[in-house]
């Protein structure tokens, strides 16, 4: 093989490994501004959780009525942290089982635990 053509193959190697990890950035920024729109959703709730406690606590009633919101927040707590997890599936790592720290998907135990990855 020629040099020009030794050149050309690393040049075209290296393009390709920039644009995999242009990919994986673009990818992980989405990701990321979806769990801020989640996390924004949730202080919404606290909000208007606070409020309706407020008027009940106000009107000497009892605080049945923000269930609802207490279930919102709760979705959108488990939505983030399927978020998380792909964001680690994207950098490729595992969240362990266990505690849900990110490890390398290579990895047998987690690094905070102990625990077996699986």
């Amino acid at each position: 093989m020629s040099a020009w053509n030794e050149v050309k193959a690393t040049i075209g190697s290296t393009a390709k490994k920039i644009g995999n990890k242009t990919n994986e950035v673009v990818e992980v920024q989405k990701l990321k501004n979806k769990i801020y729109n989640c996390e924004k959703e949730i202080n919404a709730q606290y909000v208007l959780m606070g409020k309706m406690i407020y008027e009940k606590y106000k009107n000497g009633e009892d605080n049945e009525e923000f269930i609802a919101a207490c279930e919102n927040v709760k979705a959108k707590e488990k939505e983030i942290t399927e978020l998380k997890g792909k964001i680690n599936n994207v950098k490729g790592f595992a969240a362990c089982s266990q505690c849900g720290c990110a490890v390398d998907s290579k990895a047998a135990f987690c690094k905070k635990c102990g625990a077996p990855i699986e």
